[in-house]
């Protein structure tokens, strides 16, 4: 018998080829020349004969066995073995035996199994030496399917003999063929004391089931921190000792890990397949972490008064630290939960027959103040520092109120009440106060001295009315020290009478208003919404709000009210009755929030008599037309006669011209007399085309017919005539921002009226700017302050266009580039517009901020800004475009303390390089609406030039005297130093001081 041990390779197995190659062996088989068993039985044969026939027996089966038993033919009972060459042929040479190959195959396995001596008359089993089977040898090709046993019989059977008689050999080969040893690392984390179980999946391929063994081998086991003391502890792994995998199946084994403290142990398990000794080998680790809470204990119980709870506490596995599990075990306790008190250590008694040990320990708990309180119970081995814990939940109710108060107000009213408190103590108390309840007011601390009292005042101002009886409030009072104690409330708000406002009147076909404010007695905002009951007479045009000092318009449809603040909204009263009072009620609410705010106004018309001017523009000899729209006020309808009137005297107080051929108005209006219906609209177009810059005037006039025959409604017209567009620019300012230039210009007063002497005229200018022409955080007024006009002596001039002389100056502390409008006004009538360009260039760089920093590393800088003026101003900061991306500044808007605050606003420059190359730039721009400041950034690298500074701070500011930045309200806030000229800062500093 013959047995071959094998083992398939690692190769992958992802191409057929490749997985046929890993179940391939070939093996040599050494035959000996002659048959032993076969010499055997022919010597028991001859022995038998007697005299002449024993010889000559022995002589012919001498020349039979030489000349005829030397060819074989070699043949296999199984498919899996096969024969390289099927023929063998037997040499007997020097006659010496053939030496045994000391190789081992392919697998590493020895194929010819214990070393043993051989004989020269023994099959042996080896490695071929080439692809061609040696001397009396014959190459097997072993092919299995897959892993297992196989058993073959190999036949020599002798062929071509002339004596007859054969020589037949029969060898039984078992081969065991098993799969390459399998290695899998699985690491394990669970608490300590508790257990989690890994399903490891086995799968066999093959048509035997396989009986595995599980094996332990020996680890070791390092304890993290407070440890027992004496023998280690038990493995942590454990599992079933055996596993059976039936073929063509699947099945998983349970790898259990249980820590018993807090470990690390490192094991290594395997299972052996023991008919083909096959192993699957695994390295585990495993870690023991804190154990888990024992249990989650909820607690229930009422303030100032007292709960005993009882803890389990069994006996832990270290034991006493000397390895005795069952001695008796001494616990420290622990809590961090207040108003607890136990005993400060516990005893677990021994136990002879190793039974689990529970011993009980109480534990009381008695809050003074009501609430939900965590904490924990820990108890501590004292000998191995091993712990078991819990957790707590106490949920704690206040105790019984010492009386019921009642409180009863109008809604939106209020109601105060006093509670009289008591410090019992010979130190201070403060008591945390708890409202409970809509609409109450109070302090949230009331802090008493040593056996002082004192008087809490409650205040009760509803904002929605209770039903029924009234709602249930309480108001507590808690102190760690003295406890708690509380009031019930019955809350009773009860609907408020309506408010009555003044009553308003004015002319029918006018309009009055009232304001209406609103106070929120409450702490908590109000969105107001309302509702008008006499639309047609009443209606509600704006609204503002107003909490310490500041007024924001909002819109009519909802009404904001601040916390303890007022908001104003506009009633509107439109009348449509001569005789009698119209009335209306307005009420504003908020759903589920705020009950109905209810205000009655009543309203009368008056006759009319003169009604606001209507102004109409138009440029000389340019005809500008506007539509008046008339409303008829009544219910009924109303006939009317509209006519224009003109003034006696033209704008100079004078009597008109005759040079006008054709009127300064005109009503195109097809008929006069005109019948409205009720509420009805007439609508009279009015051109306006004035003939020299002067102001004009007329009367539109209204007459009622048949019942309202003594109605008039006189509208005064106040045509302002313009003068037409000059054709040039008046003038170009340019300049440096935060420098300054002047410039006298004569304005030339086109269309003027012929008898116009400018000397005995009053004349005014103003300013018309479109801010944003002139980019961010550029506001009308900030522009205006820059320019002053100073108007200049008229001089005589023989010149028929009239003009008038300015000197305009423009300081701008910001860049400006864009036009204005001035706009010069005669008082008795009359403007003249003229263009003006400003270019107002960059400022001159206030500071140079150098930032070091490496690749893919953020450096930063820091300074301080306030603003020029003694007001704050809100501010934009950015980088110019051409800067490099690797700078950022934050924050990037905001607002600037006012000039002379002791801490200005605080800007941070970043630099984060992402590549290498030169040096980086970019510029800082920071500006409000009235200045800017420049900064130039360079970003470099560490060493990134020869001869550079070995160390010193990374990031500088470069400005040279300080006295320069705080006149520029520059303040260094990193590291660094520096100034630009004291010139540029003086006059930077003491260009305008505005309040």
């Amino acid at each position: 018998t013959l047995e071959l041990q094998c083992e398939a390779s690692t190769a992958a197995s992802g191409a057929a080829g490749a997985a046929a190659a890993r179940f391939r062996f070939v093996r040599e088989l050494t035959i000996p020349v002659k048959n032993p068993l076969l010499n055997r039985a022919l010597t028991v044969f001859v022995e038998r004969a007697n005299g002449h026939l024993r010889t000559k027996l022995k002589d012919g089966l001498k020349r039979c066995e030489e000349n005829h038993h030397t060819s074989f033919h070699v043949d296999f009972n199984s498919p899996y073995f096969t024969a390289n060459v099927p023929e063998l042929t037997l040499t007997n040479g020097s006659g010496k035996p053939l030496p045994a190959s000391g190789r081992s195959d392919g697998s590493g396995v020895d194929a010819s199994g214990p070393k043993v001596p051989l004989k020269a008359n023994q099959a042996r089993l080896g490695t071929p030496r080439s692809v061609l089977a040696g001397t009396n040898s014959v190459l097997i090709d072993f092919q299995p399917k897959g892993a297992g046993r196989y058993a073959c019989k190999l036949l020599l059977r002798s062929r071509n003999t002339v004596c007859g008689s054969s020589d037949l050999r029969v060898y039984d080969l078992i081969a065991k063929v098993k799969e390459p040893n399998v290695k899998t690392q699985l690491e394990f984390v669970a608490p300590a004391r508790h257990s989690i179980v890994q399903e490891i999946p086995l799968s066999n391929p093959t048509d035997t089931t396989w009986s595995l063994k599980a094996i332990f081998s020996n680890g070791n086991a390092d304890s993290a921190g407070n440890a027992q003391v004496g023998r280690p502890p038990a493995s942590m792994f454990s599992g079933p000792p055996s596993l059976v995998v039936p073929a063509k199946r699947s099945a998983t084994y349970p790898l259990t890990f249980t820590p018993s403290w807090i470990y690390h142990e490192t094991r290594t398990f395997v299972l052996l397949n023991t008919a083909t000794q096959q192993q699957f080998e695994f390295e585990l680790s495993g870690y023991g972490e804190e154990p888990l809470a024992q249990d989650h204990i909820g607690l229930n119980c009422q303030a100032r008064s007292s709960i005993v709870h009882n803890f389990d506490v069994f006996a832990l596995p270290g034991g006493n630290g000397s390895g005795d599990a069952n001695a008796a075990q001494v616990f420290k306790v622990e809590s961090d939960l207040r108003d607890v008190v136990g005993a400060s250590t516990l005893t677990v008694p021994a136990s002879a027959g190793g039974s689990n040990r529970v011993v009980k320990y109480p534990l009381t708990f008695s809050p003074l103040v009501s609430g939900s309180y965590f904490g924990s119970v820990t108890f501590t081995n004292e000998a191995t520092s091993e712990y078991l814990w819990y957790t707590v939940e106490a949920s704690v109710s206040p105790p019984d109120p010492e009386t019921t108060l009642e409180m009863r107000a109008p809604v939106r009213g209020a109601v105060g009440i006093e509670i009289g408190l008591a410090n019992p103590l010979d130190s201070e108390t403060t008591f945390a106060v708890e409202l409970r309840g809509l609409g109450l007011l109070g302090p949230s601390t009331f802090t008493l001295e040593a056996r002082q009292s004192g008087v809490y005042e409650l205040v009760y101002s509803p904002l929605l009315v209770t039903t029924g009886n009234g709602e249930e409030g309480a108001i507590l009072f808690s102190s760690d020290a003295v406890g708690q104690f509380w009031y019930r409330l019955n809350l009773v708000a009860e609907p408020a009478a309506a408010q009555e406002l003044d009553d308003m009147s004015c002319a029918v076909g006018d309009v009055c208003t009232q304001p209406l404010w609103l106070q929120n007695p409450s702490n908590q905002e109000l969105q107001l919404q309302y509702r008008v009951t006499n639309t047609r007479n009443f209606s509600i045009k704006g609204s503002s709000a107003s909490n310490n000092g500041n007024t924001s318009v909002k819109t009519p449809t909802r009404v904001l009210l601040p916390p303890f603040g007022r908001a104003s909204v506009v009633v509107e009263y439109t009348p449509s009755s001569l005789s009698d009072f119209e009335s209306t009620s307005i009420v504003f609410y908020e759903k589920d929030v705020a009950s109905d705010w209810e205000f009655t106004i009543r309203g009368r018309g008056r006759a009319p008599s003169v009604m606001k001017p209507l102004v109409v523009t138009a440029r000389v000899n340019e005809a500008a037309s506007t539509l008046f729209t008339f409303k008829n006020p009544f219910a009924g309808p109303l006939r009317v006669d509209v006519k224009l009137v003109a003034d006696d005297l033209d704008g100079n107080g004078s009597p008109p011209s005759p040079r006008g051929a054709s009127p300064v108005f005109d009503m195109l209006l097809k008929k006069r007399r005109v019948l409205l219906e009720s509420f009805g609209l007439l609508q009279v177009p009015i051109s306006f085309l004035p003939r020299a810059v002067s102001e004009t005037r007329a009367q539109l006039v209204v007459h009622g017919g048949d019942d309202y025959a003594e109605l008039e409604w006189t509208y005064p017209l106040r045509g302002v005539a313009e003068a037409p567009i000059h054709p040039r620019v008046l003038a170009v300012l340019a300049c440096q921002a935060r420098d300054a230039v002047e410039k006298r210009v004569e304005c030339e007063l086109l269309a003027a009226p012929e008898d116009m002497v400018p000397s005995d005229e009053t004349f005014s200018v103003e300013w018309e700017i479109d801010a944003g022409r002139f980019g961010p955080m550029a506001t009308p007024a900030a522009i205006e302050r820059a320019l002053t006009v100073t108007p200049l002596p008229v001089a005589s001039s023989s010149r028929s266009t009239a003009s008038l002389p300015y000197s305009i100056r423009f300081e701008p502390l910001r860049p400006y580039r864009g036009s204005v409008a001035l706009l010069v006004k005669k008082n008795s009538g009359g403007l003249w517009r003229f263009d003006v360009v400003l270019d107002a260039g960059d400022p001159p760089v206030d500071d140079v901020l150098t930032i070091e920093s490496s690749l893919n590393q953020t450096s930063s800088v820091s300074f301080q800004l306030r603003n020029q003026f003694r007001q704050p101003a809100a501010f934009l900061a950015e980088f110019s475009a051409g800067s490099s991306s690797a700078f950022t500044v934050y924050p990037a808007e905001g607002e600037l303390p006012p000039y002379g605050s002791d801490d200005g606003a605080a800007f941070v420059v970043s630099f984060t390089p992402t590549g290498y190359g030169k040096m980086q730039s970019g510029q800082l721009v920071i500006c409000t609406e009235e200045m800017q400041w420049t900064f130039n950034v360079k970003g470099t690298y560490p060493d990134a030039t020869p001869g550079s500074r070995a160390s010193g701070p990374a990031s500088s500011l470069s400005l040279s005297s300080s006295a320069s930045r705080a006149r520029l309200g520059i303040t260094q806030s990193s590291s660094g130093s520096g100034s630009n000229s004291e010139q540029r800062a003086e006059r930077a500093k003491g260009r305008r001081s505005r309040q």
